[in-house]
């Protein structure tokens, strides 16, 4: 959504900020490629199951990975085999079961989503204190605004690390989510 006020877009700007979203996709691939093995070659689902999958039914998998149903079930099938996921009965409806981690699956998700954070975290360490601070209202601002739904959240924040922005607190996606939600707005992902 853009604002009236708003001076028109520089390219430089739009050209950069996809060669950082570039740049932060192959460092943070590249911070968990030693994990795609023991992940079952799915380090977002281990991180997704962390976060906010846990205990829950393989469709907010799912949606978050933006998987079918059958490529759900087949990751879900590797997961249980390499012993990182369990599934249990789910007490409200028998013919369903939920996702729990394994205490070995917890520990490699955590590893994963740590790696992951170092990886951006040396990216802007370089940048003052200021320049951090205006990063950072820049990018909650842009999250906030381009998070329309809860779906379109849990896919964003597949990989957080939920203590990190405060969860829910001041967490820019459930703050997009939540006022998408108000408005009866809620587009799909």
């Amino acid at each position: 959504m853009r604002h009236e006020s708003a001076a028109p877009l520089d390219p430089r700007l739009v050209n950069r900020l996809q060669a950082l979203a570039v740049r932060l996709h192959d460092d943070m691939g590249a911070a968990t490629a030693r994990h795609r093995r023991d992940a079952a070659s799915h380090p977002e689902a281990l991180s997704a199951l962390l976060n906010f999958a846990d205990g829950k039914r393989a469709d907010i998998l799912q949606v978050a990975l933006g998987l079918s149903q059958p490529g759900v079930a087949h990751l879900i099938a590797k997961l249980e085999g390499a012993q990182l996921v369990e599934r249990r009965p789910d007490p409200r409806d028998r013919r369903a079961s939920l996702l729990h981690l394994t205490p070995s699956g917890r520990r490699l998700a955590r590893r994963i989503v740590a790696d992951r954070l170092a990886a951006v975290a040396k990216l802007v360490d370089p940048l003052s204190a200021q320049e951090r601070a205006a990063l950072l209202g820049a990018v909650d601002h842009m999250l906030d605004r381009a998070t329309t739904s809860t779906d379109h959240a849990r896919r964003t924040c597949r990989a957080c690390k939920p203590d990190a922005c405060d969860h829910p607190a001041t967490c820019p996606v459930t703050a997009g989510a939540s006022r998408a939600r108000a408005a009866g707005v809620e587009s799909p992902r």
